[in-house]
């Protein structure tokens, strides 16, 4: 069904809930424009360092949405979601790092969400 106002299609999307649970929503263009997402790869010395606990905290205090976690090469990987504004914040804030992090790259790729988070998590 089209929007009688802007007349663009609604975009279906999967929204993912942090118990796992997932439901299918079919949510107006209009909305999904406001929303932005980006993945962050992040190098340096960010494993064993309280990285990924201190992307987690800033994260909610940024009011951004998604995921961090470690890989098996030492880099830590984010998905972030949220206004724009909002995450080019974050990324700066992660380029700080913890404590006792040292950040020497983050490379983004900005995306279009296909699936909408509800808060932001650390996976392992």
């Amino acid at each position: 069904m089209i929007c009688n106002k802007c007349m663009v299609p609604p975009i279906h999307l999967k929204f993912e809930h942090s118990t796992g649970f997932v439901e299918n929503f079919n949510i107006p263009a209009i909305l999904c424009a406001m929303v932005s997402e980006a993945f962050c790869e992040i190098s340096g010395k960010v494993q064993a360092v309280g990285f990924r606990a201190y992307a987690e905290h800033e994260a909610k205090q940024c009011g951004v949405t998604g995921w961090v976690r470690n890989t098996e090469d030492g880099r830590v990987e984010v998905l972030v979601q949220g206004i724009p504004e909002h995450i080019k914040y974050f990324i700066e804030v992660l380029n700080e790092g913890s404590v006792l992090a040292v950040v020497e790259n983050i490379s983004v790729d900005w995306r279009s969400p296909q699936q909408l988070f509800t808060d932001f998590v650390v996976k392992y």
